[in-house]
């Protein structure tokens, strides 16, 4: 449906609604001004919705078979037509086993506001399958604008694009995983962690037997080191057994907090033994909470007139390097106007270090006195922002009040997803009470 029918469709349902038309245009002048603000609210939701929608969809998004000689299986799937417009889709399939999966039909026709459609398609596996572990397939459903019949090397009639990369708009896919099993015992593992607020972490080891044969006992080493690669603690999960294509976790937990461990990135590095085989996993994580602070500021060989250099002390207690670190200083005059602003580069600080930012202000007018200042460190997705003062004589500049802890950037109230919420709630309370009013308003004519 395209956005003009959508924006008639409002309009006539708003005006039958209200009882508006072109004889009552006179009469109804408030009523008529009330609907058209109404009116452009629709238009713009609907616009904001559509650009915000996803034109098609697909699911199942996964099917996971485990390999079977011979196997013959049909799968459905359910393309989705979001906006319910008039489209033409197309399925193709790419990947691994190709040749083993037909589709039950090669493209699909939505007319105006329909929205679903199905399609079968039929896996047929080989008698073997040599190669072990998973074996990945895509059917891909891809919106066309244009398309044209031909035939490919084997004599089937196909549908393509006359032109891709022009005709080519949209293209979701529905994979198709086909485990073949190992020869004897064979463990695939993850690794997941959970930080918890109490100086805990808790390790999570899915585990899974994609051998033929199953596992009398699995265990697992877990090793955790600092962003600098220095091991910091070794913890050990429980034991247990698995059946051939089970799936089971293995479970550690970390005391960090009893440890005193600092803040920052750290790497867990699992090494899962079973049945005297061994399989690894690993997985960086973090713990607490960034900090950066600031030691001290110093301005050195000053004379009053000249460039003044800034040497702020930082000090990164986080245990992984900060990034895009940079100082912003803004002087202000009696009046609270800006009469300076000057900023550092980008400085990376390491981790657990302390570090030298340099920023520069040119002194060029500036009379003696003391002065208000804002002192702001920005780092990654942080910063220190503090009110100063500082105070300026002929050869000396002192800041003071300096000392600052990090603040984390609110997300704004004022978010599209906030706004549109807001636009829709308005929007129903007002239609409603209208409605109500020209309701009683009929009802009154009526009644005299």
């Amino acid at each position: 449906m395209n956005k003009v029918k959508i924006a008639n469709e409002i309009s006539i349902n708003i005006k039958s609604k209200f009882g508006i038309n072109s004889n009552h245009h006179k009469s109804n002048k408030p009523l008529r001004c009330r609907s058209l603000i109404l009116l452009v609210i629709c238009v713009f939701i609907v616009l904001i919705l559509t650009l915000n929608a996803s034109a098609i969809g697909v699911s199942p998004g996964r099917t996971t078979l485990n390999f079977e000689p011979g196997l013959v299986k049909n799968i459905g799937l359910t393309v989705i037509n979001a906006e319910k417009k008039a489209m033409t889709v197309v399925f193709y399939v790419r990947g691994e086993l190709k040749e083993y999966v037909k589709l039950s039909q090669q493209s699909a026709v939505f007319a105006e506001g329909e929205e679903i459609k199905s399609l079968i398609y039929t896996v047929n596996l080989p008698d073997s399958m040599d190669k072990p572990g998973v074996h990945k397939t895509e059917i891909v459903v891809l919106e066309v604008s244009k398309e044209s019949k031909i035939k490919t090397e084997t004599g089937e009639e196909v549908i393509v694009l006359d032109s891709p990369s022009v005709g080519a708009r949209l293209a979701v896919i529905s994979q198709l995983y086909v485990y073949v099993l190992h020869p004897g015992k064979y463990l695939e593992a993850g690794l997941d962690t959970i930080i918890g607020d109490d100086g805990k972490a808790r390790f999570l080891i899915p585990v899974t037997s994609q051998g033929k044969l199953g596992i009398g006992s699995a265990k697992a080493t877990i090793d955790i080191y600092t962003s600098l690669n220095e091991k910091v603690a070794t913890i050990e999960t429980n034991s247990l057994s698995i059946e051939s294509q089970e799936r089971k976790e293995l479970f550690a937990e970390w005391d960090y907090g009893s440890a005193g461990i600092n803040p920052g990135k750290y790497r867990g590095v699992a090494t899962i033994t079973y049945d005297g085989q061994t399989a690894y996993a690993d997985k960086e994580f973090e713990v607490g909470v960034k900090s950066l602070d600031i030691e001290s500021i110093e301005v050195n060989n000053f004379r009053l007139g000249e460039i003044a250099k800034f040497s702020i002390l930082v000090n990164n207690r986080w245990a992984s390097p900060l990034k895009e670190v940079s100082v912003q200083i803004s002087v202000y005059n009696e009046k609270g106007e800006v009469m300076a602003d000057f900023a550092s580069q980008n400085y990376e600080i390491p981790a657990l270090s302390k570090a030298e930012v340099v920023s520069y202000w040119d002194t060029v007018g500036v009379k003696e006195g003391k002065y208000r200042g804002k002192l702001a460190v920005r780092y990654e997705d942080k910063f220190i922002e503090r009110t100063i003062e500082i105070i300026v004589s002929s050869d000396d500049i002192e800041v003071t009040g300096f000392t600052g802890k990090a603040v984390f950037p609110k997300k704004s109230f004022f978010s599209l997803q906030n706004i549109l919420i807001g636009i829709v709630v308005l929007l129903i309370l007002i239609n409603a009470a209208w409605f109500f009013m020209f309701l009683r308003k009929k009802r009154k004519k009526e009644s005299v």
